[in-house]
């Protein structure tokens, strides 16, 4: 699935050359039904698209994690935790190239908020195709219910050596699955002991019977 976006036209102004115009696209939800087996929808995206006006160079950032839905957060030896890859692209944009080529030596810094599981490391510098990767890894969440745990990543990267070059930013969305005991089936209660219990009621009621005619 794709869309396009096509930006506003952004005056040259000197907020707009600093800071840009943020947007936030979500992509709400996506289900798939196959014959009569329909399947959990996937959880909703986020993009940040920051529009700046003519002549400013900048950096765009790609991130993307597979899976985005960590199931469970921690298996039931309750030791090996859940974990997901986390890769982050960077491009420079400029005039002389305005759909971009991958940046290299671009410093990167992520966040996770809440900050409940670990990403490491926490910083990295992208390589010559402009790449770099990160591991989200869970942690044993306290309800044990089944509950889904929604998780924000936070991506700048950043021009260290030229500072005219505008920052880049991105954001993710990542799931954690609360791991759920299994429930245990139920113990049937013995068919002969109800049986064995409606004899002896059934014989104690003969006997008081018995006496009281007597």
């Amino acid at each position: 699935m794709s869309t396009t976006f096509t930006a506003p036209y952004v005056p040259p102004t000197q907020d707009n050359i600093n800071n840009g115009t943020t947007v936030i696209i979500n992509i709400r939800e996506a289900t798939y039904i196959v014959g009569e087996r329909e399947y959990d929808p996937a959880p909703s995206k986020l993009a940040l698209v920051t529009v700046y006006p003519e002549g400013v160079d900048f950096l765009s950032v790609t991130m993307s994690a597979d899976p985005d839905v960590i199931d469970p957060d921690v298996e039931e030896d309750g030791t090996t935790f859940g974990f997901t890859v986390v890769d982050v692209e960077v491009k420079l944009h400029t005039d002389a190239n305005p759909s971009g080529d991958p940046a290299s030596g671009i410093d990167v810094y992520v966040t996770v908020s809440p900050a409940v599981p670990e990403i490491s490391p926490a910083s990295a510098t992208t390589d010559a195709n402009g790449r770099a990767q990160f591991t989200l890894t869970s942690t044993d969440l306290p309800e044990d219910d089944g509950s889904q745990n929604e998780f924000l990543i936070s991506v700048d990267a950043v021009h260290l050596t030229d500072t005219n070059i505008k920052a880049g930013e991105q954001i993710l969305r990542v799931y954690i699955i609360d791991w759920e005991p299994p429930v245990e089936p139920g113990t049937p209660f013995p068919t002969f002991l109800v049986i064995a219990s409606l004899f002896c009621v059934g014989a104690v009621s003969y006997g008081v019977i018995r006496r009281i005619k007597k």
